[in-house]
């Protein structure tokens, strides 16, 4: 893979994530590398003052060589391979309908008669999407998620995904 020289986003690259790139490119998947060998490399700790570093380097080598490291707190960081980024997808949906469920709490305080018009549809756009988030992370959406994509035998598009939904909603209106 074409190594991380290029400018990324809109200004040039440090020296000290280029570094880090270098030092992370070398890690194989499963492997891991201590915060004090990253900052040994750049001279500077990378959990303080080289934080930013670090942050860019993790997002340009995923971004560019799909190289995924989840941080082990204090310790380093861990590259994941293919079954470790999956795993990590579930803590993201959970960590996502937690956030939704934290939001339809927060708009529940909302006093809808105050609102003028447009603050009205404002509140009730936001309500549709985060309502339809909600019911799109419970466990029993998840599971029937599942079931068609182990009936299918392959991944399944975010069109039949929506379909799925609606025709969860119709049977559990009936």
């Amino acid at each position: 893979m074409e190594k991380a020289t290029r400018k990324s986003g809109f200004q040039e690259m440090s020296g000290d994530t280029r570094l880090l790139i270098a030092c992370l490119e070398e890690v194989p998947a499963g492997g891991f590398i201590p915060y004090h060998e990253l900052s040994g490399r750049i001279d500077r700790d990378v959990s303080r003052e080289a934080r930013h570093n670090l942050i860019s380097a993790r997002r340009i080598l995923q971004r560019e060589q799909r190289m995924v490291f989840d941080p082990v707190k204090g310790e380093g960081l861990k590259r994941l391979d293919d079954s470790g980024i999956v795993k990590t997808l579930d803590g993201c949906i959970g960590a996502i309908r937690r956030k939704v469920k934290r939001s339809l709490s927060k708009a529940s305080c909302v006093d809808y008669a105050n609102l003028d018009h447009e603050g009205r549809n404002h509140r009730n756009m936001q309500l549709a999407v985060i309502g339809a988030m909600a019911q799109m992370t419970r466990p029993e959406s998840l599971k029937l998620v599942e079931r068609a994509v182990e009936k299918d035998g392959s991944e399944i598009n975010y069109t039949r995904t929506l379909d799925l939904f609606r025709g969860a909603g119709e049977t559990d209106c009936k």
